[in-house]
């Protein structure tokens, strides 16, 4: 997850839950509030989230129950998630704190809502429900699956407001909130007997007791408001995964012989080109000197050993960078041989 600046952190978050710090059973609030959340079924942390881990969820058994204590009975308020959806199918829960028992104070993030007059769209709806009436949200852009997408809505005095990637997408004037405390705030489910779950990955959720208004969410993101009032995101920075350097094998040689380092077998496994750095890591007191450190390819010439020395052997490192500054290394041994003198 992604570390706020300083005054970001202000009074009013409540719950943030990024994925990295968790047990077997339990997500860590990283609000310092400590309201940390439950594992339904063993959700799994990844290394792939928005920013650095993120929680998975597998769309058939994984959910997050955050507790039903009066904390999160708001007439107003805030939620932020970033969210990598697999599939989308239509009701699928994002969030929720909704009982199918009450029908006043209930509140679901859902893709595709049949209620919302969505059914099969990969559009996502804000719904509350109160005194048997249900008020939607919808949002006008559609969510596309296997892309990480930021959704934010507000609820409360200015009535309910959906945004995603930090623009306002979609409205209703109800001014309710969630005053219901029966429910659990569940994430990924609507209660631990539900079948409509959430496929994919969320990361950042946080959960505040104010409305954030336009810039503040805009900021949260990173992204800055122009003169227009509209919320401009930084261009994503590239997913890569690092070089896997081979330096070849071990080799034995005699004192004399010409030595050819190879290192061609090294691979990007995003098929960009790679640049070399082939470097003596040993301490032995012989000269031994590269023709060309900046090729996969490398020959010396092996040294004569220090007398009295049967055989000795040297390390050599050959270091891969890719495109964007990732690196690896591998590391060669070449055993070099005395080679017997005659007697005097």
């Amino acid at each position: 997850g992604c570390t706020l600046p300083p005054e970001n952190i202000i009074t009013g978050l409540l719950t943030w839950y990024n994925g990295e710090h968790s047990t077997s059973s339990k997500i860590y609030d990283e609000s310092g509030n400590s309201l940390h959340g439950t594992f339904i079924d063993g959700n799994t942390i990844t290394i792939d989230g928005r920013f650095g881990h993120g929680i998975d969820f597998n769309g058939n058994s994984q959910s997050i129950d955050a507790g039903s204590i009066s904390t999160f009975d708001l007439l107003k308020g805030t939620f932020e998630i970033w969210m990598y959806p697999r599939v989308i199918q239509s009701n699928d829960i994002v969030i929720a704190k909704s009982s199918s028992v009450l029908t006043t104070g209930n509140m679901k993030l859902a893709f595709g809502s049949n209620s919302c007059g969505l059914s099969g769209a990969k559009k996502i709806s804000l719904i509350f429900e109160d005194n048997g009436n249900t008020y939607c949200a919808n949002s006008n852009t559609p969510i596309i699956e296997n892309t990480w997408t930021h959704i934010t809505f507000t609820f409360g005095s200015s009535g309910m407001r959906l945004f995603i990637n930090g623009k306002a997408d979609g409205v209703n004037a109800f001014t309710g909130g969630m005053n219901n405390t029966s429910p659990n705030l569940m994430i990924g489910n609507l209660d631990s007997n539900a079948s409509n779950l959430f496929d994919g990955i969320l990361d950042e959720i946080m959960i505040w007791n104010d409305i954030r208004t336009n810039n503040q969410i805009c900021n949260d993101i990173g992204g800055k408001v122009d003169i227009n009032g509209n919320c401009m995101l930084p261009a994503p920075s590239p997913v890569t995964y690092p070089p896997i350097a081979n330096a070849g094998i071990d080799q034995n040689v005699n004192e004399g012989d010409t030595v050819t380092l190879d290192c061609s077998g090294s691979i990007d496994p995003e098929g960009g080109s790679i640049t070399y750095l082939w470097k003596r890591i040993d301490n032995r007191e012989e000269v031994l000197t590269l023709d060309s450190p900046n090729s996969a390819f490398t020959i010396f010439t092996a040294p004569t050993l220090t007398l009295g020395q049967s055989s000795a052997i040297f390390s050599l490192q050959c270091m891969v960078i890719d495109l964007y500054g990732a690196s690896s290394s591998d590391t060669i041994s070449i055993t070099v041989q005395a080679i017997p003198q005659p007697p005097v």
